[in-house]
């Protein structure tokens, strides 16, 4: 049985679909001749010939989701499973990294530049992940209603293999030209292939991974495939490291600008992924408040508490944007289809810094996000604007990003003391 038997289709199934589907929609020549010429114009926000748009987004971040539901299960399962869901957290985080970064295909240029051939360089991370995925898969195969989240994963990767065969079989010298000759079949749509063989893949290893929390049990909810990052140990650290490693990278390896026109940004995926997992918990702290109040667990006295969880919905939909936009570093990919939003208004810095970080100060104080830590993380939000406008170098505008990431998620984002199994 694929999916539970249950009166309707899964939220998460639908939300799933309803994200892939016209996303793939508009890449389809005939229905995209049919479109709106300002829709024709912002090509770029949809196709999945380029990079670091929405497809982009969509696939980095279901692997992005799989790494978070690996390592909760790794903190909350017990240690029988935590090797197993780590490599297979680990993995998945950096798949997501390389989708986001194309990481992948700058190591397989200098591979052909060092040693004639662009897979030399890239054998020993494949190895690698071999090994980490057979070890996971292992591990959860012999686990306690492991078998189907190992179907699920392993299906996940066997379609991802199928990826890498369509980009050996891209740099064929024949290849291409016989499926234009005998298929009609062009490199755009080849490379639109490979983009939804990707997202496909990512969801069943999505599904797998939610599995591995739920013990091989489906549930209906949309909470089945969203983790609760509260339930990863060591997150602060995690995010801590991360933002060192982004701005190093911002600052020193940011590939020139030519280049991030043609290839992903390596520097655009910790924002883009700190600010999904705050969607994440925002979205756990609405569910866990709304259930409370129909248990009967939580008692709502005055208006300040009625808002409470409005104010929980609201951040999980602000820092889904944020994530969104911050993958072009300031949102623009939100703003482009919406007609008559003039950009010369919408791409001033100083607009986009006060309004972000307006909006971080109002939902702390709709929440009430006042301890002292939290108040010097509403402090430290004001380095993202000094440093985007008081260092001048090319990198200045992503170290931001991620700056105003990290502390706006270290106020909203508090681990639990004892997290408790799923």
């Amino acid at each position: 049985m694929l999916f539970p038997r249950t009166p309707t289709l899964p939220r998460w199934l639908i939300v799933m679909v309803a994200v892939t589907l016209p996303l793939v929609l508009y890449n389809a020549p005939d229905i995209y001749s049919q479109l709106p010429e300002t829709w024709k114009y912002r090509r770029g926000t949809f196709l999945m010939l380029f990079e670091m748009n929405y497809p982009t987004w969509w696939t980095g971040m279901l692997l992005l989701a799989s790494s978070l539901l690996f390592l909760e299960s790794a903190s909350t399962r017990g240690r029988s499973l935590w090797s197993a869901c780590l490599s297979l957290g680990l993995l998945t985080g950096a798949l997501s990294i390389d989708e986001i970064g194309s990481i992948h295909e700058r190591v397989s240029i200098l591979s052909e530049a060092w040693f004639g051939s662009p897979w030399s360089a890239l054998a020993p991370f494949a190895a690698l992940g071999m090994v980490a995925l057979a070890w996971g898969i292992r591990g959860i195969y012999i686990s306690e209603s492991g078998t189907r989240a190992a179907l699920y994963i392993a299906g996940g990767f066997v379609v991802f293999a199928l990826v890498v065969l369509q980009e050996y079989l891209e740099h064929h010298p024949t290849f291409p030209k016989y499926m234009m000759k005998t298929f009609g079949i062009k490199p755009g749509g080849r490379i639109v292939f490979e983009e939804l063989t990707e997202m496909i893949g990512a969801m069943l290893v999505v599904v797998g991974a939610a599995l591995v929390r739920t013990r091989g049990r489906f549930e209906p909810l949309l909470g089945f495939i969203i983790s609760r990052p509260a339930n990863i140990q060591g997150l602060h650290a995690m995010l801590a490291i991360g933002l060192i490693v982004h701005c190093t990278i911002a600052f020193f390896f940011l590939p020139d600008r030519l280049e991030l026109t043609l290839r992903g940004n390596p520097a655009g995926w910790y924002p883009t992924a700190v600010f999904l997992m705050l969607c994440c918990h925002a979205y756990w702290q609405f569910r866990d408040f709304r259930d409370g109040i129909h248990a009967g667990t939580l008692t709502l006295r005055g208006i300040r508490e009625k808002s409470t969880g409005a104010g929980w919905l609201a951040l999980c939909l602000f820092s889904l944007l944020c994530s969104i936009g911050f993958l072009h570093n300031y949102g623009h990919l939100v703003s482009d289809p919406i007609l008559g939003l003039q950009k010369p208004f919408f791409f001033n810095l100083f607009v986009i810094y006060i309004v972000l970080t307006g909006a971080i100060f109002v939902f702390a104080i709709w929440l009430e996000r006042w301890s002292r830590g939290q108040l010097i993380c509403l402090l430290f939000l004001l380095l993202a604007p000094a440093v985007e406008f008081g260092v001048y170098d090319p990198g200045a505008g992503f170290a931001a990003s991620g700056i105003f990431a990290f502390f706006s998620a270290a106020v909203f984002l508090t681990p639990r003391s004892s997290p408790a199994a799923s």
